[in-house]
């Protein structure tokens, strides 16, 4: 199979019902589908095999914005392919253009203006894009990343024999078998609270000292997003708080127990849980002592 050959190929595996050659073409055009793009084949694809290619998540190398004018380009070549506009718009990850991208090059489409289902899709960007800080709770197919691997990262701690802490977030790199840096906090963190909710990292209390006791406690949560390698401050904990335990539970996150310059936390007081950066309802309920470290 070749970029020249591709396209006709799959058409032969699919009039034969060749499965196993169908899903070799697929994942040969996902692989290859930028060098497919410079080429006259690409025109050539059949409906449903483009809309699946620009669904999928293993489509790389790619911008979003380059997949927007690769589908116009594909729509254009032919009159009677506009019927398929809406259908291929709705595999176009908008949220996650940049504003100017959305005003510059896709808002000027006439069918992106026209059509009920376009517009509804650059409303839902428009929207997701005004509130940064209700996205984990907005989020759809269309605000992924387009990943098809997972990888674990470390956040802050402390170097051992210097005693400091860090505030270094590293990715594992399975292919390379490394550790790459990605973007550092602002503050380094040490026995912090990390979970993740909707594909964002969030980072909570901890202390930015090396403190056994636990009396420089920090209140500040932070959270992490990956498409852009930033991060964000957001509304802080009720109360400073360390050598705690945090869970994230059905777009909630919970932080239980810990200690700081107070004390040990949670002894005959209520549960604390985060405030509403989450755009979810603030919720309370009893605990029965701290956690003992």
């Amino acid at each position: 199979v070749s970029l020249e050959n591709c396209v006709e190929v799959g058409r032969i595996a699919n009039t034969y019902n060749l499965t196993e050659v169908d899903k070799y073409v697929n994942n040969f055009i996902l692989k290859n589908f930028p060098a497919l793009l410079s080429t006259g084949e690409f025109v050539k694809l059949p409906f449903e095999r483009l809309a699946f290619v620009l669904s999928s998540n293993s489509l790389k190398h790619c911008t979003e914005l380059e997949l927007f004018k690769a589908a116009c380009r594909w729509l254009r070549f032919e009159e009677p392919r506009m019927e398929y506009a809406a259908k291929l718009m709705k595999n176009i990850r908008f949220p996650l253009m940049t504003p100017q991208d959305l005003i510059n090059y896709v808002q000027t489409v006439d069918f992106m203006r026209t059509d009920n289902t376009c517009v509804n899709l650059l409303l839902e960007a428009s929207n997701y894009q005004m509130m940064p800080y209700m996205q984990p709770v907005m989020q759809s197919e269309r605000t992924a990343i387009r990943s098809d691997s997972t990888h674990l990262v470390t956040l802050g701690g402390v170097l051992r024999q210097q005693l400091v802490v860090s505030k270094e977030l590293r990715m594992y790199d399975e292919k390379a078998h490394e550790w790459k840096s990605l973007a550092p906090m602002d503050a380094p963190r040490y026995q912090h609270g990390i979970a993740v909710i909707g594909n964002f990292l969030y980072v909570v209390g901890g202390q930015s000292n090396y403190d056994t006791k636990g009396k420089t406690a920090v209140d500040t949560v932070f959270r992490f997003d990956p498409r852009y390698n930033k991060w964000m401050q957001v509304a802080s904990l009720n109360e400073k708080r360390t050598f705690f335990h945090l869970s994230a539970l059905k777009g909630h996150l919970y932080a239980v127990g810990g200690r700081n310059a107070a004390g040990e936390l949670g002894k005959h007081s209520k549960y604390d849980s985060l405030p509403f950066f989450l755009g979810l309802e603030l919720l309370r309920c009893p605990m029965n002592g701290g956690r003992e470290n």
